[in-house]
């Protein structure tokens, strides 16, 4: 068995010793096959990757030939052959072509590190805005061979509401009359079930419609969906088909290269190699601008790379690789960035570069940015249409907010950037801007996209249409209980999902966060219910996340009453729909560090210490090599999603619920004399955790970034690893296990982060001295990166946060004349449901102390 690491040393031995001008990736598959003695077919992905990996070391991208490196691992400008596959035939031909490499970046779904290279296997979707074919009960339900999946759910609502087929008491409940009985097989179902009702009835079509067009363009008379041995016969034809074609292409292209076929073979070899120049596309051509036909590799990256820094198309880390005055931490950070993110292409044929993100909002929290995102404003925001109600209708228009000064600045930087690549950056940034810039920050942030200098795919912004906001009628449970499942809300909101994860090859999982303060739990118990449903075997791991305005004590009994059913009722309903639960909001923040100064009253302060902690917590599994031993001299210890939800949740008690600690910035990895180390610095950011509960069975996953020593230089991931062990052989408290990853490259503090920072952190995050409670506080202008530290850990000391939830729906709900008994038929719960909730947070309570009584009062 050959390991990752002997083929990645092998790579690069084997290319440090080759001619770049003739060596290919068929060249170097064979050789490794050779040397090794085995097929190393699937092995393909990575060996590229190793590649690529050499090239970016031995060729920077900068624009000054210094040490800058573009990242774009796997998403680069490749090499195209035909013949990259085939080991018989070394005679390849590369050329640059950007049509294939604009649809890969459109398609790019890297949420794991390996793609499965079985692709038989892999998962026949049908995508939501293409036309599949119908089964023969649904054909003959709308009367259609083929439509979209969208636009069955519409028809079928139509027709239920044609027919008053909705249960007069329970709106989500569908009555089926005899056809729909004939159809889904069933005499009720609910609205969040006829997804997956319909699934066995839409079919994707083994042969795609031409140009996606309508079923009707194609005069089929009678269209059955293919089974079996002529589905395996159509497939069969299908690639035999595709493959005829692909070889007439490259025929071609080699006629128009060569006309003279013994030349064409005399060039060849040195056409193929990595360093060769090589023809461009014509739309490679235009994309550039610059009439050349021609360029090496290394050369379209740098171009590439040039384009995509002065468009300000790169996330915070990938920015701070162009820089030429950049620490090299983060030009070698050794993180996949596509995990989280993705590349895509505007209809101009920009490239952009946006979060894998659903947000789900009310109408009119946006601020200055359209539902549509910042990348499309050609595309105006059309109100919803209202195909049912014919009674007057009232439209409510608002004004749309101006930009603060730092959108303001970003808008007008992006406005001047001439569309070509070979232009410079901007002006130069005036501190006297920024300065005024920090200041808006502090004063005038008031919706989180105030401070938000991301870009936006459309698909990833949802305004709830007619939910607008006012966060004193939406501040319970039973507020949001039917917003999922009005019109087409919920299917809306799927859309968007479906949109980031059908584009994906391997899915790695779902990080869920939502506000649970308020009506907005009962409408992501919807949305995940509906995951539960389409995504069964996709891990979900779900953060609880909250104000810490919504800790505070009301004057009026009644709001206590509802605010504390409403917070075991939704804690009862979301955790049993994902893998793991991290509740995370403190009364307080202003606690959790010395260093920092966070006002509470500011969402833009504590979102910026969330945000940190679980920007940290992400790390594992963006980490390119795998496997806790991997040889990395910038990271190690990476998980992939599943294995942190099965190291803390897939234990013997089978505990789900885990606490966030964190130390924001992280001190000295040893610490001095006078200071605790980093493990006694952690703060739980989890509500209501025991201190220093002591738990043999408890489990932790550890992640520390950036770390500094206390001379103040950067300590390796071999110091890391030591200083932890050390620590815990010395901790009074230690966990049954802890897993351990660590990333040199620290947290970058780019300018939108408000101004938290005591005056005894420098620049690089060192701890200078005992903070000074009325010093001037510091901010991104003059801190530009911290070590950080945070941690999951499955333990008993969760168990107060548990129990109170517990306490409160016996005593509030359960018991007979509880108070709240009314109120939470108000909500939608009958007895049994209120029941079945207590017996929920019960289990979980004896997940992590078997000997507790949680038998029910009402017993």
């Amino acid at each position: 068995m050959v390991t990752e690491a002997e083929l990645a040393l092998k790579v690069h031995e084997f290319l440090q010793s080759s001619d770049l001008k003739k060596t290919t990736n068929n060249i170097v598959f064979k050789k490794l096959e050779a040397d090794f003695g085995v097929n190393l077919s699937d092995k393909k992905p990575f060996l590229r990757q190793q590649v690529d990996r050499f090239l970016q070391s031995q060729y920077p991208v900068s624009d000054d030939d210094d040490d800058d490196k573009l990242v774009l691992e796997g998403h680069g400008y490749d090499v195209v052959s035909d013949d990259d596959d085939d080991d018989d035939d070394d005679d390849d031909v590369g050329y640059y072509d950007a049509v294939p490499l604009f649809n890969k970046l459109k398609s790019v779904g890297k949420l794991d590190r390996h793609v499965p290279q079985n692709k038989e296997k892999t998962k026949r979707v049908c995508l939501s805005g293409k036309y599949c074919t119908l089964s023969p009960e649904l054909q003959k339900f709308l009367g259609v061979p083929h439509m979209t999946r969208t636009e069955v759910v519409k028809q079928l609502w139509t027709y239920v509401k044609d027919k008053s087929l909705q249960d007069p008491d329970d709106g989500t409940t569908i009555i089926c009359d005899e056809t729909l009985r004939d159809l889904l097989g069933v005499d009720s179902i609910t609205i969040l079930q006829i997804n997956k009702a319909l699934t066995k009835h839409i079919i994707p079509r083994v042969k795609p419609l031409k140009g996606d067009k309508l079923w009707k363009e194609e005069k089929e008379e009678d269209v059955k969906p293919l089974k079996g041995d002529k589905l395996k016969k159509q497939r069969k034809e299908d690639e035999v088909k595709s493959l005829s074609k692909d070889k007439q292409r490259k025929q071609g292209r080699e006629a128009d290269m060569c006309g003279d076929e013994t030349q064409e073979k005399r060039q060849r070899k040195v056409l193929s190699g990595f360093l060769a120049p090589l023809p461009l596309s014509d739309t490679l051509i235009r994309f550039l601008g610059t009439g050349e036909t021609a360029l090496t590799r290394p050369e379209v990256i740098k171009r590439v790379w040039k384009y995509i820094k002065n468009n300000r198309l790169q996330d915070e880390l990938l920015g701070l690789v162009g820089e030429p005055d950049t620490d090299p931490v983060f030009k070698n950070h050794g993180l996949n960035m596509d995990v989280l993110s993705r590349s895509g292409e505007t209809q101009e044929g920009a490239l952009t570069y946006t979060p894998r993100l659903v947000s789900v909002n009310y109408q009119g929290t946006l601020g200055s940015m359209s539902s549509g995102g910042t990348l499309y404003n050609q595309i105006p925001d059309l109100p919803p249409s209202v195909a049912t109600w014919r009674g007057s209708l009232s439209v409510q228009h608002s004004q749309r907010q101006r930009r603060n000064l730092f959108l303001q600045r970003l808008y007008d930087e992006e406005k001047i950037q001439p569309s070509g690549v070979e232009n410079g950056h901007a002006g130069s940034q005036d501190d006297n801007q920024d300065m005024n810039i920090v200041q808006s920050l502090e004063n005038d942030v008031h919706f989180w996209t105030d401070f938000s200098k991301v870009h936006y795919h459309p698909q990833s912004i949802y305004e709830v249409n007619g939910l607008w906001m006012d966060g004193q009628e939406f501040n319970n449970y039973g507020a949001g209980k039917d917003v999922f499942s009005e019109g087409f809300r919920g299917e809306e909101m799927n859309e968007r999902l479906r949109f980031f994860l059908e584009e994906c090859d391997h899915i790695q999982g779902i990080q869920f966060l939502v506000d649970d303060s308020g009506g907005f739990s009962s409408v992501a118990e919807n949305f995940l219910q509906n995951i539960a449903d389409e995504y069964a075997n996709t891990p979900v791991m779900l953060f609880t996340v909250r104000d810490p305005r919504s800790h505070m004590c009301s004057t009026s009994r009644k709001r206590n009453i509802s605010r504390d059913l409403h917070d075991a009722v939704s804690f009862a309903k979301l955790s049993p729909l994902c893998k793991l639960i991290v509740p995370v909001g403190l009364p307080s923040l202003g606690t959790i560090s010395s260093y920092l100064r966070v006002n509470d009253a500011k969402p833009y302060h504590c979102s910026a210490v969330y945000a940190a902690a679980l920007h940290s917590l992400s790390l594992p599994f963006r980490m390119d090599l795998s496997g806790p031993a991997s040889t990395s001299s910038s990271t190690y210890g990476a998980l992939d999603f599943n294995e942190i939800v099965q190291t803390l949740s897939g234990q013997n008690r089978q505990n789900m619920v885990t606490i966030l600690d964190t130390t924001i910035p992280a001190p000295y990895l040893t610490g001095k004399p006078s200071e605790e180390p980093i493990l006694g610095n952690l703060q739980p950011l989890t509500p209501e955790v025991s201190e220093g509960a002591e738990d043999m069975h408890s489990v932790e996953t550890l992640v520390i970034n950036g770390a500094l020593q206390s001379e103040g230089h950067r300590a390796s991931v071999s110091e890391v690893q030591q200083a932890i062990s050390a620590a815990y052989g010395q901790a009074v408290l230690r966990p049954r296990f802890c897993h351990l990853s660590v990333a040199t490259c620290p947290l970058p503090i780019p300018l939108p982060f408000p101004t938290i920072f005591s005056d005894t952190v420098s620049q690089s995050g060192q701890l200078l001295g005992t903070p000074n409670p009325d010093c001037v506080l510091k901010g991104s202008l003059d801190v530009h990166s911290i070590p950080m530290a945070a941690r999951l850990r499955s333990s008993s000391a969760v168990l107060p946060f548990l129990s109170n939830r517990l306490e409160n729906l016996r005593k509030l709900g359960i018991q007979r004349g509880a108070l709240g008994g009314e109120l939470l038929k108000t909500w939608g719960f009958g007895r049994e449901e209120v029941e079945d909730m207590g017996e929920t947070l019960a289990k979980m309570v004896r997940a992590l102390d078997p000997s507790s009584d949680t038998s029910s009062d009402s017993d």
